[in-house]
């Protein structure tokens, strides 16, 4: 039997003499989940286990990840892309400061006030359509 820990959570206050917990584990080519509820007293609470392949277990992740975690990777995002654009704003003002004039000034310019829109629409989770056409959502992206 092989096996590796993928995630696990342990209740730091509970009633009872045993916490309750989920365990998630890779064992064997599959995964395990298992929990157990609160005791209450001495006794143990009550326990279960289920096994399920690993295409089962993304179909069940997937829509967890994406109910948890898109806030916080929006606003993650659009932080890099806000960024981006500083990092673009600044070699608009070393173009500027070396004489090098025009196009160049204007097309970072541009650039940075793009960079900016697209953390902006980010941030609020609206969709962007690509170069290609493809309509992206945070997280991923499907044909438009």
């Amino acid at each position: 039997m092989t096996g590796r820990n993928i995630a696990a959570f342990t209740a730091s206050s509970y009633a009872g003499h045993y916490p309750p917990y989920i365990s998630i584990n890779e064992v064997d080519g599959e995964i395990e989940i298992s929990v157990r509820s609160a005791g209450s007293g001495l006794a143990d609470g009550t326990y279960a286990k289920i096994s399920l392949t690993p295409d089962q277990f993304d179909e069940l992740v997937e829509p967890v990840i994406a109910h948890s975690l898109v806030k916080t990777s929006r606003a993650s995002a659009a932080a890099a892309l806000l960024l981006a654009a500083g990092i673009v704003g600044g070699m608009k003002r070393a173009a500027a400061h070396a004489n090098i004039v025009g196009y160049h000034s204007e097309a970072y310019g541009a650039a940075e006030v793009e960079l900016q829109r697209l953390a902006e629409t980010v941030k609020r989770g609206d969709e962007v359509r690509d170069h290609n056409g493809l309509v992206h959502r945070f997280g991923g992206a499907v044909a438009a």
